[in-house]
């Protein structure tokens, strides 16, 4: 897929200092009177000393292009991405709508995990990586922006990441390959077939329309796979029957049809489970997937499937462990054989080194994303191994496992919990432990890394 972002921000209004605060009553602004464009101007008149009507435009056209706002008209409404950080003030909204829009803020960022970078330095890399024109004032804006959302200190000439921005690159998991710019269409089961596109072309996977009535896609050979992308309503009126306070609703009645009849080599199908139906952001929100086997177990008569949703944000089975389990769903779509066990792939070594998350720290767990096969390290921790804790360039501690991990699924890596109003992430797999302080960890065995988590 081209990558057509641009490769320039805008600075909005106030500064470093005051552009958050800003930002935050705009969006308020926006989302309570849905002004016309004339209020707009009167708005950042009577509030940010103005700039023009044509300053004000083109940050109206930078703020649509990243979905913060759309126009209806001339009238001004809140965006996919505007409505969840007006919700709740969370930091890496912004920073995925900055990413869907925008390129270079991946780079940067890892780029500052290994080491503090100056401007310049930064912007040879922007250079090198996207063909771009040399130009400083692209990066200086880009880091203000990093700044502005508290990811990144700058000093002097000299720019490092704050323990909010390692969290978010820990959540972004920037450091492998299975990081997805979100491709924000407006509508989420688009941006969910753009996703899974872009992990067929990977995997060399052919991918190409369905020939099925209300099918999305199918994987073409002797045996076509379609898939169905469902996008739910949540309802909480059920809770006596479920172990959660809501759950989601889908109909299969494409499906079931398409099996009575059978007309189709084999069926998947997907769940959304998003805050819209205009996105799916592959790292704030979640999918399951389901096949024929659940179709016929789980689907009552009137082809309705509910699947329950716990406090924590963990799905009942038959759908624990399906949640963003890219994995066991490319296998499938390829008729591989699926397994119970994800076996680590490099070898073992006796000691682990920590860069920890202070999520982790407070929690006392390690967690493990579940995207890509380096980064299935978990499992080989056994009793004795010493795990070094690193945060903010400090050691923290050395700790031997005093015992074995415990899990009723030990090697399945259960999906852990969904975090869409707090700091957003991944749901992670999650081992648990008897509150041992282990921490988030990065394995290093040879001259191969990887990252994985644990509780």
């Amino acid at each position: 897929m081209d990558d057509d972002r641009r490769m320039s921000t805008d600075r909005f209004y106030g500064g470093v200092e005051n552009r958050i605060s800003i930002l935050q009553d705009f969006l308020a602004f926006v989302g309570d009177d849905h002004p016309p464009r004339q209020e707009l101007y009167d708005w950042f008149d009577q509030n940010t000393g103005g700039g023009g009507e044509g300053f004000v435009d083109r940050n109206m056209g930078f703020f649509e292009s990243l979905h913060l706002v759309r126009f209806d008209g001339e009238t001004c409404h809140l965006g996919v991405y505007g409505e969840r950080y007006d919700r709740t003030h969370d930091p890496f909204v912004v920073l995925q709508a900055l990413r869907s829009g925008i390129k270079g803020f991946d780079t940067i960022l890892t780029a500052l995990v290994d080491s503090p970078r100056t401007d310049e330095e930064i912007q040879d890399l922007i250079v090198a990586e996207f063909d771009a024109a040399s130009t400083g004032t692209a990066i200086k804006r880009h880091r203000e922006w990093l700044q502005v959302l508290g990811y990144l200190n700058h000093e002097g000439d000299t720019n490092s990441l704050t323990d909010a921005g390692k969290g978010a690159v820990d959540t972004l998991n920037l450091l492998s390959d299975r990081a997805v710019i979100p491709p924000a269409t407006g509508d989420a089961t688009t941006d969910w077939v753009d996703v899974l596109s872009q992990h067929s072309d990977r995997h060399g996977i052919p991918l190409e329309d369905s020939s099925l009535e209300g099918f999305h896609v199918q994987i073409p050979g002797d045996q076509p796979t379609h898939i169905r992308v469902h996008h739910p309503f949540t309802d909480d009126s059920h809770t006596a029957t479920h172990t959660g306070p809501n759950f989601l609703q889908i109909t299969v009645d494409k499906e079931n049809n398409a099996l009575e009849r059978d007309v189709a080599g084999s069926i998947v199908g997907i769940v959304l489970n998003t805050d819209t139906p205009d996105l799916y952001d592959p790292v704030l929100d979640d999918f399951l997937y389901f096949t024929e086997d659940i179709l016929s177990e789980a689907a009552s008569t009137s082809q309705k499937f509910e699947i329950g949703v716990a406090d924590d944000g963990t799905y009942d089975d038959p759908f624990t462990g399906r949640a963003n389990n890219w994995h066991d769903l490319l296998a499938i779509l390829t008729h591989e054989e699926r397994t119970d066990t994800i076996e680590p792939i490099t070898d073992p070594a006796p000691y682990y080194w920590v860069n920890q998350g202070e999520e982790e720290i407070d929690g006392e767990y390690l967690q493990s994303p579940t995207d890509d096969l380096f980064q299935y390290d978990l499992p080989k921790l056994s009793v004795g191994d010493i795990v070094f804790g690193h945060t903010g360039a400090k050691l923290l501690g050395i700790t031997k496992l005093p015992n074995q991990l415990a899990s009723s699924q030990p090697t399945t890596l259960v999906m852990g919990p969904r975090k869409k109003s707090t700091t957003a992430s991944k749901p992670n797999s999650r081992i648990s432990q008897s509150r041992s302080h282990l921490l988030t960890f990065s394995k290093r065995c040879g001259n191969t890394a990887s990252t994985s988590t644990i509780p």
